[in-house]
């Protein structure tokens, strides 16, 4: 699982306009950080639905084979992933990031999974 600002990261970018970023830039950090939900979103707007099944195999498969699908996150990667996308869209996307993390744990607090 990506560390808590790479989870923040994947969440702002299930919310953005996938028109308003550079999509080659976004999609290697998802690769490189392991980002896969992410990743399928973006290439599923894109009626790609062959990638991420793919990408998702390979995971597995390395997995195992005793490879290791953690994420070697640093701080450069995610300040990095803030200068992705369009500033304007920033704003907006975080908000929503966090109020589906609020309403995530609302619902954990009730008992609900």
């Amino acid at each position: 699982s990506p560390p808590p600002q790479l989870r923040r990261v994947e969440r702002c970018l299930l919310h953005f306009d996938i028109a308003s970023l550079d999509l080659d830039q976004v999609l290697r950090l998802c690769s490189s950080q392991h980002l896969h939900s992410a990743s399928a979103a973006i290439h599923n707007r894109l009626h790609d639905y062959k990638r991420p099944l793919l990408d998702m195999l390979a995971a597995v498969a390395g997995v195992r084979q005793g490879g290791s699908s953690g994420s070697t996150a640093t701080g450069a990667s995610t300040a990095a992933a803030g200068q992705l996308v369009d500033p304007r869209q920033q704003h907006a996307a975080v908000a929503a990031a966090d109020e589906e993390e609020e309403e995530g744990q609302r619902r954990r607090e009730a008992g609900f999974k």
